[in-house]
């Protein structure tokens, strides 16, 4: 746990301190979402206990990272009048969708007996699938 925590905080320091464009926020979202996924599959494939912890490092790292950044791009793009409704809406989905990820993998579980490994891989799978599902519509909607 220590290790998720480090690589957290760095990963907080790192994010706030450089001043970011709506472009750099872009791009450092699009890394910092790829890294977490392969460090999450790369965790669930360790028998190691160091290299486990150096992996719990770099996904708390980038997860912290794409999370702040996230949020920073949130607040960034949207217009003021609307910036608290938005952003209620953001930590409604933030907060409110793990409890269903946590569903998803016991089903997984329960189904398939995939093991805990098995589940971790094919929830960061899915997890990185999503995400480029998400920046890829978000594109071409940006380009309307």
């Amino acid at each position: 746990m220590s290790g998720a925590a480090l690589g957290s905080f760095l990963g907080a320091m790192l994010l706030a301190n450089k001043a970011r464009t709506g472009e750099s926020l872009k791009r450092v979202i699009f890394f910092a979402s790829l890294g977490f996924a392969v460090a999450l599959i790369c965790f669930s494939l360790s028998t190691s206990f160091a290299l486990s912890t150096v992996f719990a490092f770099v996904i708390g790292l980038f997860s912290t990272t794409q999370m702040s950044a996230s949020n920073s791009l949130v607040q960034l793009e949207v217009d003021d009048s609307l910036r608290g409704r938005v952003l209620s809406l953001w930590m409604t989905f933030v907060v409110g969708i793990g409890p269903v990820g946590g569903v998803l993998v016991g089903l997984c579980h329960t189904l398939w007996s995939a093991g805990y490994h098995g589940c971790l891989r094919t929830v960061g799978a899915g997890a990185f699938g999503a995400d480029q599902i998400r920046q890829a519509a978000r594109t071409l909607l940006l380009k309307r």
